[in-house]
């Protein structure tokens, strides 16, 4: 049975290296669970890592110019509606920083 899930993670900068440590990290962390990884979504900012995630054993599906992916768009909009209603709730006036990350 195949299963969709989506994470998000920080990173700092956009260069191959970091893509690639986080993307290892979220590997574990998922193996760990005992779950597979077999395609990563993605914008053309992945295109640069498409060697390092094939050996990996994972199929990059990287959108073109102009394009999008509605599975990426539909779940940043769903993790901004739940950041947006926990922020709601909560009786800060100024968060602290650790709950901007």
């Amino acid at each position: 049975m195949q299963h969709t899930f989506g994470t998000a993670e920080l990173i700092h900068n956009k260069t191959k290296q970091t893509l690639m440590t986080s993307i290892q990290q979220i590997f574990t962390r998922y193996q760990a669970r005992v779950f597979q990884i077999q395609n990563i979504l993605g914008d053309g900012g992945f295109e640069c890592i498409r060697n390092g995630l094939s050996e990996m054993g994972i199929t990059p599906i990287v959108a073109s110019r102009n394009e999008h992916m509605p599975e990426v768009e539909r779940f940043i909009r769903t993790i901004k509606e739940r950041v947006r209603a926990i922020a709601s709730s909560l009786p800060f006036q100024i968060y602290p920083p650790i709950l901007i990350v």
